[in-house]
């Protein structure tokens, strides 16, 4: 299994906005296009001195191809109309995360 994180720095103000536009928006992208288990996470460590909430949205791949075709094809368009929707107001990065098997 292969885990796309993308976590994303929201200003305070925008979070019921963007928390509405990320499940109406992102994870339906994700569920419709048959990816399985898409979770939307709120960060508990995020520095006290940064104001606004962090958030994981995290979809759940069944290997490289499955994240790779979710990251060339479908999360830049919606990275993209987010950034055109709240520019500096939310960032993000993502990070591609492989299960480990116990040996």
């Amino acid at each position: 299994m292969v885990l796309v994180n993308t976590t994303f720095h929201v200003d305070t103000g925008l979070e019921d906005e963007w928390t509405a536009w990320a499940h109406g928006v992102y994870i339906a992208t994700a569920s419709s296009a048959g990816y399985r288990h898409p979770l939307l996470m709120r960060v508990c460590s995020s520095r006290e001195d940064s104001p606004g909430t962090t958030y994981a949205l995290q979809i759940q791949c069944d290997g490289p191809r499955e994240a790779s075709d979710w990251l060339d094809k479908l999360q830049p368009g919606l990275l993209q109309e987010a950034a055109s929707r709240w520019a500096h107001r939310v960032l993000h990065f993502t990070t591609v995360m492989e299960e480990v098997e116990r040996g």
